[in-house]
């Protein structure tokens, strides 16, 4: 197989990981029982939903606090102060927004310029920020399908990075050699 053929394949196979995962952003996630801006209907509250406008959902910091005491109990303390815990909008948002900005510029880039063996770096960034987005924020550890989306981050980081490593071995394999002079 040839190396541009295999690049291609590896490059649209990381593109569609990252539809999948930029699709996973937009699927419910949390109930909101106490946002205000729903009239007191239970709503379903998507990570990207939150994500563009925080502010918007911030009844759900006191649903998320409650749901983190319920799911961890009620002396949960916040690892980085370590006073009892407080859901605030702010935790989630810098693996997030590297997860939905990877996957926009990963899908453009391995589907315009395919043919280039590198940026199969790019679902690997984004898989890494998901899987440590998951694993350090409880925040993601409680969503309904918190589950679904580290094991679908797991995969695009294994995918990625076995396509990296093909993509490179290949590129540096066909470099032309140079002969030595006589």
């Amino acid at each position: 197989m040839k190396k541009g053929i295999l690049v291609t394949i590896c490059n649209f196979v990381c593109a569609v990981l990252l539809i999948a995962v930029l699709v996973m952003q937009f699927q419910p996630f949390w109930t909101c029982s106490k946002c205000k801006t729903h009239k007191g209907v239970d709503k379903e509250v998507s990570i990207a939903e939150y994500m563009w406008i925080p502010k918007h959902h911030e009844p759900i910091s006191d649903d998320m606090t409650d749901l983190y005491r319920e799911y961890y109990g009620p002396d949960y303390k916040d690892p980085a102060t370590g006073r009892k815990f407080s859901f605030k909008p702010n935790y989630i948002l810098p693996a997030m927004l590297t997860v939905f900005l990877g996957c926009i510029v990963g899908i453009v880039c391995c589907v315009l310029f395919h043919k280039k063996f590198f940026l199969t770096a790019i679902p690997l960034i984004v898989g890494i920020a998901g899987m440590l987005g998951h694993l350090s924020y409880p925040a993601l550890q409680v969503g309904h399908n918190a589950s679904t989306h580290l094991l679908v981050f797991i995969i695009v980081t294994a995918v990625s990075a076995v396509c990296f490593l093909l993509s490179t071995i290949l590129a540096i394999l066909s470099k032309p050699r140079k002969m030595p002079r006589q």
